[in-house]
């Protein structure tokens, strides 16, 4: 149960930090128990491997583009915050 524990927290943590992470692990686990890899360097290679290829992966299939960008419409005004005009207000009747 303990191990369930340490593996499960191994897989949130890495999709935390990269969103390919968790999944590279899981299929590590599954491809080292079925290659019966019992060393830790191998299922670190394993996983290093599995890793690069996910991203390459992702990078390919990922559509590409600057960032979000929001579409200019004339229906939303730019409005500027009341902070800003009360200033403009007490500087301009001084």
């Amino acid at each position: 149960m303990l191990r369930f524990i340490l593996h499960a927290l191994i897989v949130i943590i890495l999709t935390l930090l990269t969103q390919i992470g968790g999944l590279a692990y899981l299929i590590t686990l599954a491809v080292a128990r079925a290659l019966r890899l019992r060393r830790f360097a191998a299922s670190l290679a394993l996983f290093l491997l599995l890793y690069a290829g996910a991203t390459f992966v992702a990078h390919l299939t990922a559509p590409h583009s600057a960032g979000f960008r929001f579409p200019a419409s004339p229906a939303l005004p730019i409005r500027w915050s009341s902070a800003r005009q009360s200033t403009a207000r007490s500087t301009a009747t001084t």
